[in-house]
C-alpha cells in the first residue's frame, strides 16, 4: 500500500543532517519535503492510480527556503512501485517502497516512517528571521562549497528589515561570505544599515572589511551624514581606517562635503597619524 509517510533517513539511522520525505495521502494529494536541519524544499502534488498498477504524479506547487512559491514542473505519467519488507542499513527490517524511476534527485527507495497519517499536516517553513539565521550557518569557509554558494544565493533575497543579521554575524568565520552577500544587494536596500556597515571598518583586517569598504565607497553621498560623527569622535583607529578605506577613494566633490571635518583632523595630534592622512587628502583634492 502506497499510503503513508516514507523517508530516506529512516533506513539509515535515523540521525542524519539531511532527509527527504515523501507523503501519499488517501485523498490523492501528497508532497515531497527535503530537510537539512529544517525544511529546505517542499513540492506538493496530486496522484492517482493507473489501470496498469502504476501511479501518475502531477506537481502543484514548489518552494525552496527564502524564495516565493512557483508552479511545480513535476510530472510522471507512469510510475511503478513495489512495497516489501527489507533489511536496511539501520539494522532493522521495515517496509521499503522502491519506485521504477527516481522521484527525487536520484532517489528511488524510501523506508516507511508511518502509515498512520490521518492527521498528517503539510510541513511549514520557519519564519524569515529563523530561516536567515539557519542559512547563515552555512557561510563559514570550511562548509562544503556547494552549501556556501546555495546559502549565499538565497540570502541575497532577504527582506530589508533582516539585513542587519548579515552584518558581522556570529563570529569572524562567517564574515567573509556575509560580506559577499551584502555586496550583491542594492544600495537603496542597504542605506538604513550604513551605521552598522561603518562599524565593520573599525579594523580593516577583519574578514570581509575590504568588501564592505568597497560597498560604502560606491554608496557615495548616502554615507556622508553617518561619517561626520565618526570623524569627530575619539576612536582614532576607526577614523584612520575610514580615511584609508573610504575618503582616499572618493572624488573631490564628495571629499569637499567633509572638508571642515578633515581640517579639524589635520590639526589634531594623533598616534595613528590621522592628522597626516587628513592633510594628504586635503592636499590631494586641492582643498588646503
Amino acid at each position: 500500500m502506497i499510503i503513508g509517510k516514507w523517508s530516506i533517513d529512516v533506513m539509515y539511522g535515523p540521525g542524519a543532517q539531511e532527509d527527504t520525505e515523501i507523503v501519499f495521502l488517501p485523498d490523492g494529494t501528497g508532497w515531497i519535503a527535503f530537510f537539512h536541519y529544517e525544511l529546505c524544499e517542499l513540492e506538493t502534488f496530486c496522484w492517482r492510480s493507473n489501470e496498469n498498477g502504476s501511479i501518475r504524479i502531477s506537481g502543484e506547487l514548489y518552494q525552496t527556503i527564502g524564495e516565493p512559491q512557483e508552479k511545480s514542473n513535476l510530472e510522471i505519467n507512469e510510475l511503478f512501485y513495489k512495497v516489501k519488507l527489507e533489511n536496511t542499513p539501520s539494522g532493522g527490517e521495515m517496509k521499503v517502497i522502491t519506485f521504477s524511476k527516481p522521484i527525487w534527485c536520484n532517489e528511488q527507495k524510501f523506508g516507511l516512517l508511518t502509515d498512520n497519517i490521518e492527521n498528517e499536516k503539510l510541513p511549514s517553513y520557519k519564519n524569515e528571521a529563523e530561516s536567515i539565521k539557519q542559512l547563515i550557518q552555512f557561510l563559514p569557509l570550511d562548509t562544503p562549497e556547494i552549501l556556501q554558494n546555495d546559502a549565499i544565493q538565497k540570502l541575497k533575497h532577504a527582506s530589508e528589515e533582516y539585513l542587519d543579521m548579515l552584518i558581522q554575524p556570529f563570529d569572524k568565520s562567517y564574515w567573509d561570505n556575509a560580506a559577499v552577500v551584502l555586496s550583491s544587494i542594492e544600495h537603496q536596500r542597504l542605506k538604513g544599515h550604513i551605521p552598522s556597515l561603518l562599524m565593520w571598518l573599525q579594523d580593516m583586517n577583519w574578514p570581509g572589511a575590504k568588501v564592505i569598504a568597497k560597498i560604502l565607497v560606491e554608496m557615495r553621498e548616502l554615507v556622508i551624514p553617518h561619517l561626520r560623527p565618526v570623524l569627530l569622535g575619539n576612536d582614532e583607529l576607526w577614523i584612520y581606517w575610514i580615511l584609508i578605506g573610504l575618503l582616499k577613494h572618493w572624488p573631490t566633490e564628495l571629499v569637499l562635503e567633509l572638508k571642515d571635518e578633515l581640517i579639524i583632523l589635520s590639526n589634531r595630534q594623533s598616534q595613528e597619524e590621522i592628522d597626516v592622512i587628513a592633510s594628504e587628502i586635503l592636499i590631494q583634492h586641492r582643498l588646503l
